[in-house]
């Protein structure tokens, strides 16, 4: 009975790696704080509606390893009842100080119409500023209140109207706590 499952599960392995490309129709996130930051980018990096590759798959995790957030992620991909489309599983494995991880660097990038002082201002209204803790919000709500603080900013320019909009990385910060760096979407 086992060599039989195992063989099953090879085998559907194997399909995920020989297809060429195939959907994930669904990312499950199974953890105990808050998975936005996991769901934001898994929409962004591979959205339920273009076809992806292992590639796309492999840099995603990349970019959630890169935050330093995590110590581990054990994912798995779970056939559903069509073919070449798979349900991603992931079980992250958060840092034993994620709840404290604080805020080392907010950093705009390339945001060439956002005036900074207003920016900043904006944000610590908000209570996101250099040293507050990074777990005060969940991702999405943290998010948010960027792309606020970030549209709220912005110089006008009264013969065209400017929605620059923008995107949300977060980096290993050089104090142990993280690096937030703000760049256009």
């Amino acid at each position: 009975m086992r060599i039989l499952f195992l063989i099953i599960v090879i085998g559907a392995l194997t399909e995920v790696l020989v297809a060429q490309s195939f959907y994930v129709e669904k990312v499950e996130v199974f953890d105990n704080f808050n998975s936005s930051y996991l769901l934001l980018n898994a929409n962004v990096l591979i959205p339920p509606d273009k076809a992806v590759g292992m590639r796309e798959i492999e840099a995603y995790f990349q970019e959630i390893k890169a935050s330093s957030l995590f110590l581990d992620i054990k994912w798995s991909l779970s056939n559903t009842q069509e073919k070449d489309v798979y349900v991603l599983k992931i079980t992250p494995v958060y840092r034993t100080d994620y709840c404290k991880v604080r805020i080392d660097d907010i950093v705009l990038e390339g945001l060439s119409y956002t005036n900074n002082q207003k920016f900043f201002e904006a944000l610590k209204k908000e209570g996101i500023e250099i040293g507050s803790k990074f777990t005060n919000n969940s991702f999405s709500r943290l998010v948010d209140k960027i792309h606020d603080a970030v549209n709220n900013s912005q110089v006008r320019d009264n013969s065209k109207k400017i929605n620059e909009g923008s995107w949300v990385i977060v980096r290993e910060g050089k104090l142990g706590g993280v690096k937030i760096i703000v760049s256009p979407s």
